[in-house]
């Protein structure tokens, strides 16, 4: 259960507030004249926010490249969380599901002018 604080009483223990959040892996809710406005969190549970957020904006993590799969492939392919990575089984290998046969021209990038 987390801790509720209101704004009148934060200042008082915002010391108690912050231990809470970051020793006990919970999070403290602010509120102003009753209704929750704000809330304090540990630095470890905003990264996993922020690396939640990045699956849903750039995709699964690619395993080959260690690398997000990016935001114009989310928005090329319409992946959402759940849906199957390209490269789990019974998916086409470039993740690309818009049509059968289609082949997709992709830009050489300035590696390619050294004879690979």
């Amino acid at each position: 259960m987390p801790l509720i604080i209101p704004t009148s009483h934060l200042r008082a223990r915002l010391t108690h507030a912050l231990d809470t959040a970051i020793a006990e892996r919970d999070f403290v809710l602010v509120t102003r004249h009753g209704r929750t406005v704000a809330a304090i969190v540990s630095m470890n549970q905003v990264k996993r926010i922020w690396a939640d957020e990045d699956i849903d904006l750039f995709g699964p993590i690619n395993p080959k490249t260690g690398r997000p799969m990016g935001a114009a492939w989310v928005q090329k392919t319409g992946w959402k969380r759940g849906m199957p990575a390209p490269w789990e089984e019974g998916t086409e290998a470039d993740g690309d599901r818009s049509g059968a046969g289609e082949t997709v021209e992709r830009k050489r990038g300035w590696w390619g002018w050294f004879g690979s």
